[in-house]
């Protein structure tokens, strides 16, 4: 039974883990670019963000891409390449 605890313990800390990143990103894009992307809107696939938003959104984010993503990569590692 012991086994089965560590198994969801990692679990839980993984995704504890995505959601902390979720909401760093957000903040950052916010505070750059005043475009709120919420955490739902977010995805991460390895080292590349997704956004699932409005394209004037997304280009009000792209102008800002180099400062949100050396403020993002300032706080989590490994460090994200690419927004999307």
């Amino acid at each position: 039974m012991n086994h089965i605890d560590v198994f969801f313990s990692k679990l839980k800390s993984t995704f504890a883990n995505q959601t902390g990143k979720k909401e760093i990103i957000s903040s950052a894009c916010l505070r750059h670019s005043a475009v709120d992307a919420g955490a739902s809107q977010i995805e991460i696939h390895g080292r590349v963000v997704r956004l699932n938003i409005s394209p004037a959104a997304k280009s009000a984010i792209f102008l800002k891409k180099t400062a949100i993503l050396d403020d993002i990569n300032q706080k989590i590692k490994p460090t994200l390449i690419d927004i999307r």
